[in-house]
């Protein structure tokens, strides 16, 4: 069985004076798991740190 993990990060992050994205919880992305090339899961938005 083969699985792979495809995280694609979203560049489009508010930013600002003071503003740090690992505070403020807005890393995030597209999250693709595929089992033997197959897409098996999809989440457009995954919250990769809170």
């Amino acid at each position: 069985m083969n699985v792979r993990f495809s995280f694609v990060l979203d560049k489009n992050v508010p930013n600002g004076p003071g503003y740090t994205a690992y505070e403020n919880g807005f890393i995030e992305g597209a999250l693709n798991i595929f089992v033997d090339e197959k897409l098996f899961f999809h989440d457009p938005y995954v919250n990769l740190a809170s």
